[in-house]
This record gives structure tokens, sequence and C-alpha cells, in this order.
């Protein structure tokens, strides 16, 4: 399949976003554009803005006109190749900077999916949530008989902010800013609803489904 199209993944922390995006980038030869890996990739590198981004990084907080930034010259680099992007659109002047990202460079958000989980089931998959030091797979800690990846055998980690307190302070800010986000898609462009209480396997067969249509 051509794989000049652009996937917006929207969704809850713990729906599944960023499992959903590698999977789809391998499938249809996309560029996965990730704002943690954008981020550390930008802060090793020796020069001003690097050095900038590494002490916001520290800091716990970068401000959004900066991975905007970063996010525009890594759509300088694409070419003619699709892009999937996640976690990126959090707040409503984030999605609109990044529509602003696609039109400069000539581009459409041909599919914007959310994927949807009721809050119950988004508080005990983060809880839940480990991820490998060095293969960088996400596991349920309920499916795991060691302490070790399954995959690589690597170091298995908990994310600092998978704790109720912030889980639920996540929650809070997809209902308030979040919410905002996907009425403005809507009526931009139009959304395609994913359930995202099934299985990864279901959830990543439905999205291609939809996509394999058009």
């Amino acid at each position: 399949m051509d794989s000049s199209f652009n996937i917006l993944l929207l969704g809850p922390s713990g729906a599944g976003k960023g499992t959903q995006a590698k999977l789809l980038a391998e499938k249809y030869g996309l560029k996965h554009l990730q704002s943690g890996e954008i981020l550390r990739n930008m802060a090793v590198q020796e020069n001003d803005f690097g050095r900038k981004v590494k002490a916001a990084m520290q800091e716990g907080f970068v401000p959004s006109e900066w991975i905007f930034k970063m996010i525009e010259e890594e759509f300088s680099k694409l070419g003619e190749q699709g892009v999937i992007i996640d976690g990126f659109s959090r707040k409503l002047s984030e999605i609109k900077m990044l529509c602003d990202v696609f039109e400069k460079n000539g581009k459409e958000m041909d599919f914007v999916f959310l994927i949807d989980v009721e809050e119950k089931k988004v508080i005990e998959r983060l809880i839940n949530r480990r991820l490998c030091r060095d293969c960088k797979q996400v596991f349920d800690a309920r499916d795991m008989d060691s302490a070790k990846c399954p995959s690589c055998g690597g170091g298995i980690y908990i994310r600092e902010d998978d704790n109720l307190e912030s889980i639920e302070r996540r929650l809070e800010d997809y209902r308030n800013e979040t919410s905002l986000v996907i009425d403005f898609m809507k009526e931009k462009r139009g959304i395609i609803e994913i359930n995202g209480d099934q299985s990864v396997e279901d959830v990543f067969k439905e999205v291609c489904s939809r996509i394999d249509k058009k």
C-alpha cells in the first residue's frame, strides 16, 4: 500500500496509542513521531537549543512551541513518506499548532483515530504497566512471570508517573483539555472512534480495516 498517508492517534493515557503507532508504522511504512524520543534526541545534541531542551526536561517542562519546532524539523526530512503521530495533541493550542505544521508542509491528516477506553480500565492498565529498558516494549505486570523482559531479557521498570495520583491527574487533564481537541477535530475533518477495550490485536485489526477500506 502507498505509505504517503498520515495518521493522528488520540485517546487517554493507557489507551495503547504508542503500541498501535509502532504496529501501524511497521505495517504501512510510516514514520512514527514520538515526543519523548524527539526530545531525547535533541537533548543530546551539542548546540544551544539542545542544551536548553536538556535543561527543560530536567526541570520537567518543555514549552509546546519548542516541541513543534522539532516536529517541523522532522517533517522537513519526510519527503513523500507518511507519518503517524501520537502524544503531541493533548491541548487545543497543540492540535492547532500541529494542523499548522501539516498545512505548511502540504500534508493532510488522512486518518484521525480516537482509541477510547473507560477510565477504570485506564487506571488498571497504567498501574500494571511495565517497560523494558533495552527493547522499550511495554508489558502488563499481570501477564509477566519474572522481573525480566520476556522478549529480550532486559531490565523492567515502572514509569515515575504511573502512580494513582499522577494517573488521576492525567485523566482530569484529558477530560478538561483533550476533550476540546476531540471536538475540534470532529468539526474540522472527522474522527474514527475505536473501542480500545479490545485486545491489542483486535484494536490493530479494526484500525487496519478502516485504513484499507480507503
